[in-house]
């Protein structure tokens, strides 16, 4: 997968990786229409990396696993994410304050909103949106709030009218848990992980 860095990050962002297993999907399942409905992050990725079917004998070496489904009776399609030892050698810019200046924050509701789309992918919203709305409620930690796993009900739309996380769950430091609402439906949920990069 040929990944480059993000903005000022040392390591792969979970929005490239979901962009890159979008964009391969059918080619990898051979099935029209299937979707990214679990993605999951296990450690960082400072090398490229590759997608298998099979799980790799080092575990040190295993990213994530993706799973694509294309039909809701079917089991899907499973595949891991394994870091190689090929270097990075470029990066492209990225300014995530360009969304944070657009998100209408809810503390007490605990929900952050997009009115319109940033410019950036659907994906790239969710992940600012989701880390904006943590820092805004739990925002003393040791580490980082990072993003940690993706599990969706239905396709990851291009583009929407309104987008927003509304947290469930909070477990303070540690984790937290929120809904993801597309024009006001809820298609999925997104979980954010403390770690230290």
């Amino acid at each position: 997968m040929p990944l480059k860095f993000k903005g000022t990050r040392d390591y792969l962002h979970g929005s490239d990786f979901f962009n890159a297993l979008t964009a391969i999907g059918e080619e990898l399942t051979c099935h029209a229409g299937c979707f990214i409905d679990r993605l999951v992050f296990r450690r960082y990725a400072r090398n490229l990396c590759e997608i298998t079917a099979n799980k790799p004998d080092d575990v040190d070496k295993l990213i994530g696993q993706v799973r694509y489904m294309y039909s809701a009776s079917e089991s899907g399609f499973d595949y891991f994410l394994v870091e190689t030892n090929q270097p990075i050698s470029e990066r492209y810019p990225y300014d995530e304050s360009l969304i944070e200046k657009m998100i209408d924050l809810n503390r007490e509701l605990r929900s952050a909103v997009l009115s319109e789309p940033s410019g950036y992918t659907t994906i790239e919203d969710v992940i600012v949106l989701t880390k904006y709305l943590n820092y805004a409620i739990s925002p003393v930690i040791e580490g980082k709030w990072l993003f940690g796993q993706l599990t969706l009900d239905e396709s990851l739309p291009d583009s929407y009218v309104s987008l927003e996380i509304q947290m469930r769950n909070l477990f303070e430091a540690r984790f937290s848990v929120s809904n993801i609402f597309v024009d006001g439906l809820k298609i999925g949920t997104i979980k954010f992980i403390v770690g230290i990069v």
